[in-house]
């Protein structure tokens, strides 16, 4: 495969990069090169991205954010449905977390706001306990991402 062959295989495989024909600013090659949408320096997978409220979303980025506050002991994202009942209603972003700062509202706002800045969706905040979240002795590995809406076939 040549350069443009390369291109068109990470398309088919769903990486999500633009094709830049700009000179490389870190080694100075001209011609093409794939460069990452969104995220860190790994391209972006399609098959990761999920549709909440119609609106594609990185869970990554999602996660990222929320563990990048040094106040959040524990934290999970659910991803619902406003009637569990009904497959066809509002989709709902839940995020449960566990502080041990006295001032919930103000952390709630700020979460609030940084997760509909990096995802569109604006979140609902649950305060729970952190091993109500995640129980080492239950779990060896803490469940950060579920998608508890019924599947639509």
């Amino acid at each position: 495969l040549n350069r443009r062959g390369t291109a068109l295989l990470r398309y088919l495989t769903g990486d999500r990069v633009t094709l830049s024909r700009e000179i490389c600013p870190h080694c100075g090659r001209p011609g093409e090169r794939l460069i990452p949408t969104e995220g860190s320096s790994y391209a972006i997978r399609t098959k990761d991205l999920i549709k909440v409220k119609g609106t594609l979303i990185n869970p990554a980025v999602v996660m990222e954010a929320l563990a990048s506050k040094p106040e959040i002991e524990e934290y999970q994202v659910i991803i619902t449905k406003q009637d569990p009942k009904d497959p066809y209603s509002q989709d709902r972003m839940v995020i449960r977390v566990a502080t041990r700062r006295q001032e919930k509202n103000e952390l709630a706002n700020r979460i609030i706001e940084e997760i509909k800045n990096v995802s569109e969706v604006k979140p609902e905040i649950e305060f729970a306990e952190a091993k109500d979240i995640y129980n080492a002795e239950v779990v060896t590995k803490a469940i950060r991402f579920v998608d508890q809406r019924p599947k639509v076939i």
